[in-house]
């Protein structure tokens, strides 16, 4: 019970800093001058670009992701303080395997990366049996794992701009890092030209 009241607290904490973040982001980006030089070196990089738009995000499924079928596509856009942030969720199924199901989100906020929520994985290293950080190829991975319930989820932040979230049922780890990596791999001239 002490820890749940923890955890809600210091969860709330976060959601705090973030709405302290955006509003600080929001003043500061008002007090610069909007003219661009062609010195770039002193501009904040969060502040040029909109994220890619939701057909194009939408465009980075694939009927087929390592074995499983995309079966339905959401999207949605979420917006405020100036800011947008469009989200893709794509829902996969195991080939001759149903039972096996795979929520993968792709999200971005164009250069505003710090309204994602990252912070609260991304700037921290967890080391528990069922929650961990790892780093593969460069990228810092997020894994929590429930082996009651048979559920996942893995995170990576791509590019300090675009976030992958897979959230898993009837799915082992090394199994959800092959589709994550698959995803990425499929997308990955995408991924680096909209750095």
């Amino acid at each position: 019970c002490y820890f749940q009241i923890f955890f809600y607290l210091w969860q709330m904490k976060i959601h705090i800093l973030l709405l302290i973040n955006i509003i600080f982001l929001s003043c500061n980006s008002n007090s610069h001058s909007n003219s661009i030089n062609s010195d770039n070196s002193n501009l904040r990089r969060d502040s040029l670009f909109e994220p890619l738009s939701k057909d194009i995000l939408s465009s980075f499924y694939h009927d087929t992701l390592n074995n499983y079928l995309l079966k339905n596509k959401e999207v949605e856009s979420t917006s405020g303080y100036g800011y947008r942030i469009n989200t893709i969720l794509g829902y996969y199924e195991k080939i001759k395997e149903p039972e096996k199901k795979v929520k993968l989100y792709l999200s971005d906020a164009g250069g505003t990366k710090s309204i994602l929520g990252i912070g609260a994985w991304a700037s921290v290293d967890f080391n528990k049996s069922n929650e961990f950080t790892q780093k593969i190829n460069g990228k810092k991975f997020y894994l929590k794992i429930n082996n009651k319930n048979n559920k996942g989820e893995v995170n990576v932040l791509l590019n300090n701009r675009f976030v992958i979230q897979l959230k898993s049922k009837n799915i082992d780890s090394c199994e959800m890092l092959l589709i994550v990596n698959d995803f990425i791999k499929n997308n990955e001239m995408y991924f680096e030209v909209a750095k």
